[in-house]
């Protein structure tokens, strides 16, 4: 059995998270690579093998990047592990997985994986009849991102003034009152794929963050689609993104992470995207050292502000 590969393979919302939100729910494209026989009568099982991070907030003050981060005495000792519960051969459309074909299966987690999880590693094992052989085992593994967040913020009680590169409370010119952003939803691959995650509304100075676990071999693009409240529909908003990945230098006893966090309106933040003016509506995607998104001379987001998202994964 091949490795399990997918875009997107689990979300969960990060928003008022404080070390008790996991990822319930994983789909993988699993596939069989022998050329000659299929898998049926038996049951696929998920493992999820993992260390934590223990020095994550929700604030993500304990991310690489932040300077409450303090590298390998933070890292759990030994594998821990989350298994699935059983995906029955019997559920797939044709009964089997037959040769070289490839389903995607999808996984719940009773325990679930934690959202500081790190290292993680994704086995994919089979046991049932392979062939004319009523009782065989396959294995497949595949080294998947460490959760990658995303944070979402209304910024519209503050206009951005080119000229000076500042940004300056309201009213400013024909901006006179804050903006609600409306019906945000979120799709992966495809501007037309399922709705993943959604927000009814964000108004000026909330947010919120979603976390994502997806395949770190490829890009992964996220379509965020909302509209404004007084300025217009904004179509689908694709973003590309490379999911996170916890290491340690070779020769070196630096625990590091790809995707750093920095401070965006005195929040950390590891990717960052906001609605404000005068964009008018449409999301603001950000360079890493643009005022305009370090927003360092705003006041802080407040942690009361947030809103949640509403996971159909």
């Amino acid at each position: 059995m091949g490795a399990p590969a997918s875009g997107l393979i689990g979300i969960s919302d990060q928003t008022r998270c404080a070390g008790l939100c996991s990822f319930d729910r994983l789909q993988l494209k699993v596939r069989n690579s022998s050329s000659s026989e299929g898998l049926s009568k038996g049951i696929f099982v998920a493992v999820a093998t993992f260390h934590r991070n223990g020095a994550y907030l929700s604030d993500l003050a304990g991310e690489p990047g932040a300077t409450g981060f303090p590298g390998f005495p933070v890292r759990s000792v030994g594998d821990k592990i989350s298994v699935s519960r059983p995906v029955d051969t019997r559920s797939l459309p044709s009964a089997a997985l037959g040769p070289l074909e490839e389903q995607t299966l999808t996984f719940d987690f009773p325990t679930g994986i934690p959202i500081q999880a790190t290292d993680l590693v994704i086995q994919v094992a089979f046991r049932g009849a392979s062939g004319t052989e009523s009782d065989s085992i396959a294995l497949g593994a595949l080294n998947i991102s460490e959760p990658t967040f995303h944070g979402f913020a209304n910024i519209t009680d503050y206009v951005w003034d080119a000229p000076t590169t500042k940004y300056k409370p309201l009213p400013v010119g024909r901006y006179t009152t804050t903006d609600d952003t409306l019906n945000i939803k979120l799709r992966f691959g495809s501007p037309t794929a399922p709705v993943v995650a959604s927000i009814p509304k964000l108004s000026a100075g909330q947010h919120a963050q979603i976390a994502t676990l997806t395949d770190r071999a490829i890009t992964n693009t996220m379509y965020v689609e909302s509209q404004s409240a007084h300025w217009l529909n904004a179509s689908p908003v694709p973003v590309d993104f490379v999911g996170a990945e916890f290491y340690n230098p070779p020769n070196s006893t630096i625990y590091d992470a790809s995707q750093k966090v920095n401070l965006r309106r005195g929040v950390y933040r590891q990717n960052y995207f906001f609605w404000g003016l005068p964009a008018d509506g449409t999301l603001f995607t950000c360079a890493p050292t643009d005022e305009r998104c370090l927003q360092g001379t705003l006041p802080p987001l407040s942690a009361t502000n947030t809103v949640p998202w509403t996971i159909s994964f």
